[in-house]
């Protein structure tokens, strides 16, 4: 893959854990295959973005590509480090001329060379220094009669079950969430033929495709998001069951002291004695308790939920010379609303479709 892995993700060397996910779930709101669809530009981004961060999340993983594009940097590579460690030793003759062997003459004894404090480096040195990029021990390090290791044959790996929240809203008219899930990841470092099955245990997002009309405990399965296989097993499945949530009408709150006095009654023919109270959206809707004046002093007037405007509440004996006294409610609405109140009054009206005409 081409490309710095920080540099696909755009963020610094020294980027938290948080900064790595918030970039790459940005990402994958942009070119993720279910957003880009025939782009392929955006998905081969979406890929080698995806790549990078599942590096620079394994801490481990992590700091093995932080060394490798340290050496990188400082012109470290194999071949570079083995000419720099080798071009500083001075060429010595140690044994006849070419001329000597031709005439058949004897062979001069070699002279052992004296080491070279700085220049004391051979080939199993530069091999254990770089073994990291795949060369591992020197041949006078192997051991010719060990046995080869035991080639594993790639399994499948699992699915992924986890609970996927869901609001009513989206699960009614389409959408995606996005779930936040524990998997094991293939590691960057693996290679065919290993011992080790090659994997991590990381922590994924995913966008999560909901279609309209989900219903509560229906099973959604997102291909190739699961556990990778171990020894380069093929990736299973997310499956998310489905939990709706939230989006529901409030449950009316229960009177904490209950006025046996003050019940709503039908609409009566005649009103001896009765007086108009203005209220608000919300005491309308959720109820509450507003204080009164009458004729008999003052009292505390508890609404119930739900009260529609013009709905009629009697207090006893607390008119006109002890008679019956009739509280008419009228919903008073805000003359001007802010641009946020605005936006919760749609949402409001988007939870709640009834009609009060009744169409």
């Amino acid at each position: 893959m081409a490309g710095d892995y920080y540099e696909l993700l755009g963020v610094p060397r020294d980027a938290t854990t948080q900064d790595i996910k918030r970039a790459f779930r940005q990402i994958a709101r942009e070119c993720h295959p279910d957003v880009a669809g025939v782009d392929t530009a955006a998905v081969d981004r979406f890929k080698n973005c995806r790549r990078a961060y599942e590096t620079l999340m394994d801490p481990v993983a992590r700091a093995r590509y932080d060394r490798r594009g340290q050496r990188r940097r400082e012109g470290g590579s194999f071949f570079d480090a083995f000419y720099k460690a080798s071009a500083g030793a001075p060429r010595q003759r140690t044994g006849p001329s070419f001329a000597g062997h031709a005439s058949g003459g004897p062979a001069a004894p070699k002279k052992k060379q004296a080491k070279a404090s700085g220049n004391d480096v051979g080939l199993d040195d530069l091999f254990n220094d770089f073994g990291e990029f795949g060369f591992g021990k020197g041949r006078s390090q192997r051991d010719p009669t060990a046995a080869r290791p035991r080639q594993h044959r790639p399994e499948p790996g699992r699915d992924v079950s986890i609970e996927l929240d869901v609001g009513r809203a989206i699960a009614k008219g389409g959408g995606s969430v996005t779930a936040v899930y524990y998997r094991m990841q293939r590691s960057d470092s693996w290679r065919p033929g290993a011992t080790d099955p090659g994997l991590i245990r990381v922590q994924d997002i995913a966008d999560v495709r909901i279609i309209p009309g989900t219903r509560d405990g229906e099973v959604l399965r997102e291909r190739g998001l699961g556990d990778a296989g171990p020894w380069g097993g093929a990736y299973g499945d997310l499956v998310a069951r489905v939990r709706l949530v939230g989006d529901e009408r409030p449950k009316p709150k229960p009177v904490a002291e209950p006025e046996p006095e003050t019940v709503e009654v039908p609409q009566p023919g005649s009103v001896p004695d009765h007086i108009d109270l203005d209220i608000s959206i919300p005491e309308a809707v959720l109820g509450g308790r507003v204080e009164l004046q009458t004729p008999s002093g003052k009292v505390r007037l508890s609404i119930p939920p739900a009260t529609s405007s013009g709905a009629r509440l009697r207090l006893k004996g607390k008119g006109t010379q002890g008679a019956d006294l009739y509280v008419v409610l009228r919903i008073v609405v805000p003359r001007s609303l802010d641009d946020e109140s605005r936006d919760l009054i749609e949402k409001f009206a988007l939870l709640n479709p009834d009609d009060p005409r009744g169409g």
